[in-house]
C-alpha cells in the first residue's frame, strides 16, 4: 500500500488544557472510559504550532515502473491509529493509472475540501456526559472555522473555543468510499481533533468528531444543513 502525502506534518509540544471549555473532572466520561486529561498547568506551552504546516493531506497516486495486470492500493495513516483506503492503482502499458476513492460523487480530499466550505447549522449529539446542543459553524475556502453553539460554556466543539485563530482550521485529510477524514485545528491551533464519517452534498454535512489527543474514545456526532 502506498501512502502519498501532499503536505507534511510537523510535531510540537501539545497542550491539553481546557481553559475556555468546560472542566471533565466534574462529569462523567462515557462507560469503561478513564480520562487521562493532564492539568493543563504543567503543560509547556506551544510556541510554534500556529506557525506550523498544516496536517498531512493525502490522494492517490503512483509513480514508477510497473508490469502488467499489477496492482496496488492507497493508504492514509491518521491519527487514533487508522489506516483508510484512499483509492487504488492498476497498470497499464507499463504505466499506473490511479483513481482516488469517491463518496457522495465527490472524489479525492480536495473536492470534499471545496464542498464543506460555507455556513452550516444543526445540532450536535456529544457523549452520554453532555447534552444535545446547536451549533452555528462557517468554513472559509481555506478551511478557518469559527462556530457559536448553544453547548456548554457556548464551546461548538465542547473543547476549546469558537475558533477564528490562524491554525483553526479544518483540513480535509482523505477521502474514502465510506465517507471523508479530517483534522480540526482546536486551541487556537495548538492541538488537532479528529473528524470521521464526513459526508457532504449540496445541503447536508454530517460528520463525527474524535478526541483524538485524548483517549480517542469520546465522539460528538454532528448533523448540520444549508
Amino acid at each position: 500500500m502506498r501512502y502519498l502525502a501532499l503536505i507534511g506534518m510537523c510535531g510540537c509540544s501539545l497542550y491539553f488544557g481546557t481553559p475556555n471549555g468546560p472542566p471533565e473532572d466534574d462529569v462523567a466520561p462515557p462507560p469503561s472510559v478513564t480520562s487521562t486529561e493532564p492539568d493543563a498547568s504543567t503543560m509547556p506551552p506551544c510556541t510554534s504550532c500556529n506557525n506550523a504546516p498544516p496536517p498531512t493531506i493525502y490522494e492517490c497516486a503512483n509513480t514508477g515502473a510497473c508490469s502488467a495486470n499489477e496492482t496496488d492500493g492507497c493508504g492514509a495513516p491518521l491519527a487514533c491509529g487508522q489506516v483508510v483506503s484512499t483509492g487504488s492503482c492498476s497498470c497499464a502499458g507499463g504505466q499506473w493509472s490511479c483513481q482516488p476513492a469517491c463518496d457522495d460523487g465527490l472524489c479525492g480530499a480536495a473536492a470534499v475540501q471545496t464542498a464543506i466550505t460555507g455556513h452550516w447549522t444543526g445540532t450536535v449529539t456529544p457523549p452520554s456526559f453532555a447534552q444535545p446542543y446547536t451549533i452555528d459553524l462557517w468554513i472559509a475556502a481555506d478551511g478557518s472555522w469559527r462556530a457559536t453553539s448553544t453547548g456548554a460554556d457556548s464551546i461548538p466543539f465542547y473543547y476549546g473555543d469558537n475558533g477564528g485563530a490562524p491554525g483553526e482550521k479544518i483540513w480535509i485529510q482523505a477521502q474514502t468510499s465510506l465517507g471523508a477524514y479530517a483534522a480540526i485545528g482546536l486551541f487556537g491551533g495548538e492541538l488537532d481533533g479528529m473528524i470521521t464519517a464526513l459526508h457532504v452534498d449540496a445541503h447536508h454535512l454530517s460528520f463525527a468528531f474524535v478526541d483524538s489527543w485524548l483517549s480517542c474514545s469520546r465522539t460528538f456526532t454532528f448533523a448540520l444543513a444549508r
